[in-house]
């Protein structure tokens, strides 16, 4: 039956979809309701005024005086770090997909039912793509409620979606990214290691880049997923089209090289 997987993969994993969108909800509620007025934002302003280039640059970038709106608190305080959680839920994501099966031993049960492989990876690919849109979903909700009873942080509802919807991309990336590690790996320990490394090595070279423009280390930021991502010009300027387009395009290649990987190998020794 076409589908089967994907559902039963969503029957296996709503309940996780639900505690992670209320956790993240529940931090962006926080984040908000914090701020009893615009005063509260022009100390934190000033704060940053005295913080070297890289930390501000850590924190979302950005110029300081755009720090003091409601839109670079947010940047900030919220999406400038949310990148790296929901890179997190896409490594484990992309371990469900074949590695921890493998690694119980039940994989070569499941192989021996009349599932074509890639069936198997792309259903399980799209029901996590899936669950991670419900995540983002049950986060706005949460978002928008605290930003209704904090008046000092009045945002325009569509840059706050468009900064939601921007989280996807990269998200994708990194769940595609584990899932060619699982598929070429045998150990599922290497996998958590090589893609976790892929994550922090993504974020400092973002970091690095920005902080020293016009130097070597420039360049490096372009090989960064986070780059990509651009919080910050979301949120001023509206989505950019070639980053999302960009990384989708690594998505489908890491996917389906994955893919091509998992249906060569010998499962199981």
């Amino acid at each position: 039956m076409r589908g089967a997987v994907f559902f039963e993969t969503l029957r296996r994993s709503w309940q996780s979809m639900l505690w992670w969108g209320l956790g993240l909800g529940a931090l962006a509620f926080l984040v908000i309701i914090i701020v009893p007025d615009v005063q509260v934002l022009e100390q934190m302003a000033r704060m940053m005024e005295t913080l070297p280039p890289i930390l501000i640059q850590a924190l979302g970038g950005g110029d300081i005086a755009y720090m003091a709106t409601p839109e670079g608190y947010l940047s900030v305080q919220y999406f400038g770090f949310i990148l790296l959680i929901f890179a997190v839920y896409a490594v484990i994501s992309g371990l469900n997909v074949t590695a921890n099966d493998e690694e119980r031993g039940t994989l070569d049960v499941v192989l021996s039912l009349p599932l074509p492989r890639e069936r198997l990876v792309l259903e399980k690919f799209l029901a996590y793509a899936l669950l991670t849109v419900g995540i983002i979903a049950i986060s706005f909700v949460c978002m928008w409620a605290a930003i209704l009873l904090t008046p000092a942080l009045a945002i325009d509802l569509n840059k706050l979606v468009i900064a939601n919807i921007n989280i996807l991309p990269s998200t994708l990336l990194v769940l595609s990214v584990t899932i060619l590690l699982s598929s070429v790996l045998r150990r599922r320990s290497h996998t958590i290691a090589l893609a976790s490394a892929f994550v922090i090595a993504s974020y400092f070279l973002d970091t690095l880049g920005r902080a020293a423009p016009d130097t070597i280390l420039e360049p490096l930021g372009y090989l960064s997923f986070f780059r990509y991502y651009d919080v910050v010009g979301i949120m001023q300027h509206g989505i950019t089209w070639s980053n999302v387009l960009l990384l989708l395009a690594a998505t489908a290649f890491f996917l389906a090289t994955g893919v091509w990987f998992f249906r060569r190998r010998d499962v199981g020794l």
